[in-house]
């Protein structure tokens, strides 16, 4: 466990509002992995997740002593699906040989921050682009690569002073297969649905969503009365497994046939 700085509160935005944004504003793209932090010293790099857990270490040249912050593509579909797991993609610093720099502009953390990494090999820096630019870089990236959303920061402030962020959402829906239950006193209330949809004509398990906070005690009382029925569920985006991710259940469907849920 080490000491890591909190990560800073996002405030939402709508696509619309990203049609808005101003030419001190920087966006960057919302990668799918954990956000890390990267504690550097004695030529050995190790980052740690926003809880404190070291995640992974690198070697480093020996005069770098710097924290560096980003994504570290591990535990993800996205990153899976891509090829690209493991990968370390930075976009902030906030000290610099001892030097805490969280009170600078936001463009010249990115810009130290990018010294750093052009130093070690495998790194890479998360790609931004001015506020204008942001609605084409989401129809690029979200609406045809698949991105989970975008990332804007206003360039001119100290750490963690106006970070925003917009992500693609996705519904769906699904055949239930059955419930994941709570633990302790809760472990008679399903706490998620088992999605389910036929792939190659054979009903499958995908994944499974949550959300289920005002219909599990109606759920426990009949859970068979519901297995089988069709539901909408909502998501930041869908895998190419069908799952949904960090999908919320949204309610049933009253006329759509199982049938109709395929892959």
């Amino acid at each position: 466990m080490s000491n890591v700085l909190p990560r800073p509160d996002y405030k939402t935005l709508t696509e619309r509002q990203l049609g808005k944004l101003k030419p001190w504003h920087t966006v960057e793209p919302k990668m799918d992995g954990i956000w890390c932090e990267v504690q550097i010293a004695d030529g050995t790099a190790i980052g740690y997740s926003r809880t404190g857990q070291e995640k992974a270490r690198w070697s480093v040249p020996s005069d770098i002593v710097a924290t560096l912050h980003g994504e570290l593509l591990i535990g993800s579909t996205w990153a899976k699906e891509r090829g690209i797991t493991g990968q370390l993609h930075l976009f902030d610093c906030t000290q610099l040989h001892g030097v805490d720099v969280t009170g600078a502009a936001q463009s010249h953390r990115r810009e130290l921050a990018a010294a750093v990494v052009a130093q070690v090999e495998g790194w890479q820096m998360v790609p931004c682009w001015a506020g204008p630019d942001a609605l084409a870089v989401w129809a690029d990236l979200v609406v045809i690569q698949d991105y989970e959303g975008l990332v804007v920061k206003d360039s001119r402030a100290k750490w963690g002073i106006g970070w925003s962020r917009c992500k693609a959402q996705v519904d769906h829906d699904y055949i239930c297969m059955g419930w994941e239950y709570g633990t302790g006193k809760n472990c008679a209330l399903p706490v998620s649905i088992v999605c389910g949809l036929y792939v190659d004509g054979v009903l499958s398990p995908v994944g499974k969503v949550f959300g289920l906070a005002q219909e599990a005690e109606t759920i426990r009382a009949n859970p068979e009365r519901y297995r089988g029925r069709v539901f909408s569920a909502i998501g930041n985006r869908r895998f190419a497994s069908g799952a949904l991710r960090h999908g919320v259940f949204c309610g049933w469907h009253k006329d759509k046939p199982a049938s109709a849920c395929k892959l």
